[in-house]
């Protein structure tokens, strides 16, 4: 059975892949770039968790 994604998912990923970007943006001090790579991290396991769940 396929998950179809709904918009707030797609809102989530969203907000995601813009944090990803910001981590690899080599303009960004390293210590921001690493803690924007935590908040990637942190989101992308709590969104697994939520699509397992759903």
């Amino acid at each position: 059975m396929a998950k179809k994604f709904i918009p707030r998912d797609v809102s989530w990923l969203s907000f995601n892949g813009r944090v990803l970007q910001e981590a690899a943006d080599e303009t960004v001090p390293l210590p921001l770039r690493i803690k924007f790579l935590g908040i990637f991290s942190n989101n992308l396991d709590e969104f697994s968790v939520y699509v397992l769940q759903v």
